[in-house]
């Protein structure tokens, strides 16, 4: 069963600093309108809501990419292996849903979305908020993409059909969220698209990744906009 994140309202008990500023003024200050005082309590009072509000919709993921060890990071640059390692740790998720499914787009036509974690039970967060995970990506041969997630307690290992003689040219980005320091902001509760393995678009001769992964401009229009042929979107839903 599916539990949904839900706002809590509380009247913290620790001094509110902000609270006490309102009162002394509202005491210093006797004739003001019994009706503008309570108003003024009343937001005193709905600060540590308030504050709270404002965080419990969204959290922070983490990515690093590459191996940890030097020789087998050399090897896999060599041998055409991506590999992100992802990991949310934040104990307001604890026994939250994590959802992740994927799109092909050929030509700007979405294809079917694909569930990757039907299974509930096998990705659920635990008690403490926490799951990592690793991608791998790489072109298998000539023709074909090989993603694996290598998830706590499963294993998911797709294949794709690459672009005609381009398979060497897809790149794994984490990008398309606008990471610092290797942390990105994430929404709580609503889908959006969290990685992308695709072909770059061509500039002057060059290979764009990165400007096209920070672009900002919505997916559905890559073919549009950059000519981009192909892509698989990974979309995830906490929930």
């Amino acid at each position: 069963m599916t539990t949904r994140f839900k706002l809590q309202s509380h009247l913290s008990t620790a001094f509110n600093p902000a609270a006490f500023k309102l009162w002394a003024a509202i005491s210093i200050f006797p004739h003001i309108h019994l009706i503008t005082r309570k108003l003024f309590l009343a937001l005193a009072v709905s600060l540590p809501f308030w504050v709270s509000a404002q965080h419990n919709d969204s959290t922070v993921v983490k990515a690093v990419f590459g191996a940890t060890n030097t020789e087998l990071q050399e090897l896999m640059s060599v041998i055409g292996v991506e590999k992100h390692h992802l990991e949310l740790n934040d104990p307001r998720l604890g026994g939250k849903f994590f959802q992740l499914t994927y799109q092909e787009y050929r030509n700007g036509v979405a294809q079917p979305e694909v569930n990757l974690t039907s299974r509930k039970d096998l990705f659920q967060l635990d008690s403490t908020g926490k799951m990592a995970f690793d991608v791998y990506a790489r072109a298998a041969d000539v023709a074909t993409l090989e993603v694996f997630f290598r998830f706590p307690r499963k294993g998911q290992r797709k294949l794709f059909k690459a672009e005609a003689g381009q398979a060497g040219q897809y790149s794994f980005r984490t990008d398309i969220l606008p990471y610092r320091r290797e942390q990105a902001k994430i929404p709580v509760g609503k889908k959006f698209t969290f990685l992308v393995y695709t072909l770059p678009y061509e500039k002057d001769g060059y290979f764009q990744y990165c400007a096209l992964a920070q672009s900002q401009v919505p997916i559905e229009e890559w073919y549009k906009r950059f000519g981009v042929k192909h892509f698989v979107a990974y979309q995830l839903l906490i929930e």
